[in-house]
């Protein structure tokens, strides 16, 4: 079925990706959603629909972006101007302008409250600059 719970022929689908824990992406038509084994919807439709690491998936709507969870719950709703995961980690996130940076789980690392933030998971640092302070960069070696 499609996002509009219309049953779908699987030759309908122009894009179809791997199952991971049951659950695949798949585009119609410029619209994208997740599906279940048995080939059920089991999320809205987003205009771009990326796979990230640990199930979780890029999402973009009406030109704002969030996470999903392979359920099709949102970890972070489409409210957001960019979002991009780093070091397979963590998701570096963009609101009214500013950085804020999150682990998988969605807790907030650091608020959105930045210029400017920079991960090395290796070495467990991270940096970031703060709107408030343009010309300071806060380090830390523990995320």
């Amino acid at each position: 079925m499609d996002a509009r719970g219309e049953l779908l022929p699987l030759r309908a689908l122009e894009t179809a990706g791997t199952f991971s824990k049951g659950v695949a992406a798949v585009g119609q038509r410029g619209a994208y959603f997740l599906i279940d084994r048995f080939g059920e919807a089991i999320s809205e439709s987003f205009t771009e629909l990326r796979r990230l690491a640990d199930d979780l998936y890029l999402v973009e709507k009406e030109g704002k972006w969030g996470i999903l969870r392979a359920d099709g719950s949102f970890l972070w709703p489409a409210e957001l101007e960019a979002a991009q995961e780093l070091e397979g980690q963590f998701l570096l996130l963009l609101r009214e302008g500013r950085w804020g940076l999150a682990d998988r789980a969605g807790r907030m690392l650091l608020p959105f409250a930045y210029r400017q933030i920079e991960v090395d998971a290796p070495s467990g640092s991270i940096a970031a600059q703060p709107l408030a302070e343009p010309e300071a960069f806060l380090t830390t070696n523990k995320p």
